[in-house]
């Protein structure tokens, strides 16, 4: 009869563990698809109907700001969230302006 041959014990949970990554981005950082999609909100707000885009390009202009800001270095494009909150904000007063002006003259 052959003598019983024993497991190796269990690897220990904490000894081997693969060591923790420093969380720092050191790769090349890419361009925020949000800031650009805002962007394009924000120029179409002062061309289309802005009382409805203006509102949205501010609102994803500050979202995408806020998901660079939280990236640490891998997203670019704040200036473009900054300005598509811009445009937001110009084409919804625009449109506004407009929209009371053309209601004051029917009237």
């Amino acid at each position: 009869m052959e003598p019983a041959t024993a497991l190796p014990p269990p690897p220990s949970p904490v000894g081997d563990a693969p060591p923790i990554q420093d969380t720092a981005f050191d790769g090349q950082p890419t361009s925020s698809t949000h800031a650009t999609t805002a962007l394009i909100v924000g120029i179409a707000s002062l061309v289309f109907f802005g009382i409805v885009l203006g509102p949205l390009a501010i609102y994803l202009g500050g979202r995408a700001g806020n998901e660079i800001e939280e990236s640490g270095g891998r997203l670019t494009g704040a200036q473009r969230a900054a300005t598509a909150r811009v445009l937001g904000f110009i084409g919804l007063i625009l449109w506004t302006l407009l929209l009371i002006i053309n209601l004051s003259v029917r009237s």
